[in-house]
């Protein structure tokens, strides 16, 4: 069976290779273009010492983003999700198992508390939007609030499918 329409790679397959590379994440050493194959892609900004990041920025990047996400999948056929974690091939393994085809990481942070509001503030605006998968008014209530919560960096990501593929998102 195969489960997205940009490769040909078995559904099997494509989660063997991406439990394999979550297992090993490193985000400072991650090859990025290792899993751009299996629908796992990278688009945070890049920060330099130059260049400072306002919380504006990085909220207007990742709407950017998530719109841009939005559009190659077909605006009026995207179902979408949005969501923080801190090992991304991983949690993209259990949107694969739903349906889901694509994952775009559109943010990195070290904090906990920013990648949440970031989280929330996108929910914000793009929960209204047909198929957005996420409640309105959510947003910091996931996987990284645990009793012992996952080390940093931290990631918002969007992933989703197109409604009108043969098998159901979510």
């Amino acid at each position: 069976m195969e489960i997205a329409a940009h490769t040909s790679l078995p559904e099997d397959t494509m989660i063997v290779a991406l439990t394999a590379s979550g297992e090993i994440f490193e985000s400072e050493q991650f090859e990025w273009e290792a899993v751009r194959p299996y629908g796992l892609h990278n688009h945070c900004l890049r920060s330099s010492p130059k260049k400072s990041l306002t919380c504006g920025k990085i909220l207007a990047h990742a709407k950017a983003q998530i719109t841009a996400f939005r559009e190659s999948k077909g605006v009026r056929v995207c179902v979408s999700k949005i969501g923080v974690t801190s090992t991304p091939p991983q949690r993209f393994v259990s949107y694969l198992k739903m349906g889901f085809d694509t994952m775009w990481v559109v943010s990195k942070s070290h904090s906990v508390d920013s990648i949440h509001m970031l989280e929330a503030a996108c929910i914000s605006h793009f929960s209204c939007h047909v198929g957005c998968r996420n409640q309105h008014e959510s947003g910091g209530e996931g996987a990284l609030n645990r009793a012992t919560p996952p080390t940093g960096p931290f990631f918002l990501y969007v992933t989703g499918g197109r409604a009108d593929q043969p098998r159901r998102i979510g």
